[in-house]
């Protein structure tokens, strides 16, 4: 029986990663496309965002930077490693990566979501106040809108 092509490994990770069962079987999947293609940036982000679903933050991180390794400019990358970044406690290079996501597309509103999260928690609320106005404009509808507006008009009145 022959092996596997990338293309065929990736298409396995993609139908199993779905169903968390099947999360383990996705995840060898995956090892197997950057095995024989490392420099396919896809599966490494999507490794991530497994490893991430199974709490392992670290190795989340390591999928992701090495997602960035082999194009520095992937957006999603960055955003997805400034995420995990914050969660791990790591506000100022999670701040990095998410100035990174929006320098590559600067109309990506989670990333300004996030950003402004972590700036408020670095202090920097200059910053946050315009990542929350910008958020806003480009997704004024969602709930997390109604988060941003709770933000702006508490507005951090006494910390300026």
């Amino acid at each position: 029986m022959p092996e596997r092509t990338p293309e065929e490994w990736f298409a396995l990770a993609l139908e199993s990663e779905a169903d968390p069962a099947s999360q383990p079987r996705a995840i060898e999947a995956y090892q197997k496309v950057v095995e024989k293609r490392p420099q396919w940036v896809e599966p490494h982000i999507n490794l991530g965002t497994l490893f991430y679903e199974q709490g392992d933050r670290e190795e989340a991180v390591r999928c992701y930077r090495r997602a960035l390794a082999f194009d520095p400019e992937n957006a999603l990358a960055h955003f997805n490693l400034g995420s995990v970044l914050d969660e791990l406690r790591r506000p100022a290079e999670a701040r990095e990566e998410l100035r990174g996501a929006l320098r590559l597309n600067p109309d990506y509103a989670d990333a300004y979501y996030n950003l402004a999260l972590v700036c408020e928690r670095l202090g920097a609320l200059e910053e946050a106040r315009r990542c929350w106005r910008r958020y806003l404009q480009l997704d004024s509808s969602s709930p997390w809108a109604d988060i941003a507006r709770q933000r702006l008009a508490a507005d951090f009145r006494g910390r300026s």
